[in-house]
């Protein structure tokens, strides 16, 4: 839990302190970008894979929880299917 809460702080805090000043960010002069701003391409994969991988360890986070009701076997396996589908 503690890493998805700094992953999204993360996530945040560099959309909106991408540059900085913040007004450089509509700037169009590359040499202004290239000094006051993070490096796009780095910072957006990056922000790409934690949220894919924040996504999984929220699909799989209920999972132990949910083998452990005290249901029948066809009704677990059920209600672990319908949280799994909404990572589609």
């Amino acid at each position: 839990m503690a890493f998805l809460v700094i992953a999204g702080l993360w996530m945040v805090l560099s959309g909106f302190l991408f540059c900085i000043p913040v007004h450089d960010f509509w700037n169009v002069n590359p040499k202004v970008r290239a000094d006051h701003c993070l490096p796009e391409g780095p910072v957006w994969y990056a922000n790409a894979a934690m949220q894919i991988f924040t996504d999984v360890v929220i699909l799989i986070l209920p999972m132990p929880l949910l083998s452990k009701l005290h249901l029948p076997r066809r009704q677990k396996i059920g209600i672990m299917l319908v949280f799994g589908v909404g990572i589609l």
